[in-house]
């Protein structure tokens, strides 16, 4: 287990640019971002503390479009890409997905998606999905997309493409 950090005056994009400030980290999550956080760091006992001020602090980047269970089925079986974990997306700084669905739809479909935000949430990434694709009618898990937007916590809105190559 590792003590909690507390960066100190970085210029922080959270997303918004919030100017020099700190970040608080513990357990690998935010807990406050606010100016001179010195003592609410002090609260949680041993702090490591990093000079953050001649660097851009960015706590979490957004991603909002990327397929969750893989892609590439376009180029045939052998070009099927890996499912993505929490662990992946962390690695690269993502800490909120909106996951889409691809090409091959009949075995990786909407159920699918949902079922993969669900996993990693379960792990602590803020999954979120876009129901329908680029086919049309939009598929939908409900009873249609707009239900499914209402509906569903995890679906934000519909996923549609002006062309796709199949």
């Amino acid at each position: 287990r590792t003590c909690p950090i507390l960066l100190r005056g970085g210029d922080v994009y959270a997303p918004r640019h919030l100017g020099r400030v700190d970040v608080l980290l513990a357990a690998g999550r935010v807990l406050r971002i606010g100016p001179d956080l010195g003592a609410a760091a002090q609260l949680l006992g041993t702090v490591h503390e990093i000079d953050a001020s001649r660097l851009r602090v960015v706590p979490g980047y957004l991603d909002q479009h990327i397929h969750l269970f893989g892609g590439g089925d376009a180029a045939g079986p052998l070009g099927r890409v890996n499912d993505l974990g929490a662990a992946d997306l962390a690695l690269a700084g993502i800490t909120t997905a909106a996951g889409v669905v691809g090409v091959e739809m009949q075995t990786r479909g909407l159920p699918l998606l949902l079922r993969k935000t669900m996993e990693l949430r379960s792990a602590g990434i803020t999954a979120l999905m876009y129901t329908g694709s680029f086919r049309l009618p939009a598929p939908h898990l409900l009873w249609s997309a707009a239900a499914d937007v209402c509906f569903i916590e995890q679906v934000v809105g519909v996923k549609t493409a002006i062309s796709e190559r199949l």
